[in-house]
């Protein structure tokens, strides 16, 4: 019996330092949310103007074209709720920020907390972990990428080879934007339909209870840039029609009235791109809702005119 216990205590001690060994892997391998942490830790003293929210200005919106010493914030499914989180953490490094983009769409004051969709989930791991997010404990379920059973698989073998080569690198370019498999291809018809149907079986409201919990956050930013004197641009950034048809009347017309509500709370300039199709065609698409680097430049230029970036 007591050589059965050592031999199942040396396997067990192999088989957690192998799991620990894999976490490690993980961890070392490029992300955004470890990429603008360490830029923001670098660079916050010369930073001028953020930009918050999730993929739609996470892909969308080109910091290099802002006119002054932009960075972009965003992520994929960043909802105010870590707007807010990031704003705090890194605009209070500071000193000459004087503007923030934030972001209200279909999506982002729509949803509930991230921690409540499967496929999100695992992005509060991520703030944990590579922004020291303090909303969990380090030693909760989203203190190690392990947690997340099915993201930490995917992510495996991608940063063992990146470990072995050294050729990876994260999904955004150098002041924060989406980068990854971008261009500026022409998308068809028939795929900005696909894709629409696709993104708006995600974004499709059905439960209208999760509006005043983001609305909350979005005041703690306003509040936040108030009190510093912070001006704010409330950005809904375009979507191509074959996306805007798939979204209920009631939810655009909430979206409308949430942005202007909270730009006129806060003295907040709005810029409403929405359905400007004649501005943001086809080929300004990756899909039905995403901005490609074309169309990232056109908004971008739009914001420098509209909201005197």
């Amino acid at each position: 019996m007591k050589r059965f216990v050592t031999y199942f205590a040396m396997f067990a001690a192999m088989v957690v330092a192998l799991l620990l060994a894999a976490e490690a892997v993980v961890r070392h391998h490029p992300n955004s949310y470890k990429y603008k942490d360490a830029w923001m830790t670098r660079n916050a003293e010369r930073v001028s103007t953020l930009v918050l929210g999730g993929s739609h200005s996470y892909y969308g919106v080109d910091a290099s074209l802002l006119g002054d010493s932009a960075f972009n914030l965003a992520n994929v499914s960043q909802h105010p709720e870590y707007d807010y989180f990031v704003l705090r953490r890194y605009g209070d490094r500071c000193p000459r920020l004087r503007r923030v983009i934030v972001v209200v769409d279909a999506v982002n004051i729509f949803d509930p907390p991230i921690e409540q969709l499967d496929g999100d989930r695992a992005r509060a791991t991520a703030y944990r972990l590579y922004m020291d997010c303090d909303k969990h404990s380090r030693c909760s379920r989203y203190g190690m990428e392990l947690f997340n059973l099915r993201e930490f698989n995917r992510k495996l073998l991608p940063s063992l080879r990146h470990l072995l080569r050294g050729d990876a690198q994260a999904d955004c370019d150098t002041l924060g934007r989406f980068n990854r498999h971008d261009s500026s291809r022409a998308v068809s018809v028939a795929e900005l339909e696909r894709t629409a149907l696709k993104a708006a079986e995600r974004h499709r409201c059905t439960d209208y209870r999760h509006v005043a919990y983001n609305c909350a956050w979005l005041d703690s930013i306003g509040d936040y840039c108030r009190r510093r004197g912070i001006d704010i641009v409330v950005l809904t950034p375009p979507a191509y029609s074959t996306y805007r048809k798939h979204i209920p009347q009631r939810q655009r017309d909430t979206m409308r009235a949430v942005a202007a509500k909270f730009a006129r709370s806060y003295h907040a300039h709005r810029v409403d791109l929405f359905d400007a199709d004649s501005t943001f065609t086809a080929e300004c698409y990756l899909d039905a809702d995403h901005l490609n680097r074309e169309g990232a430049s056109r908004l971008s230029n739009l914001l420098v005119s509209k909201a005197g970036q």
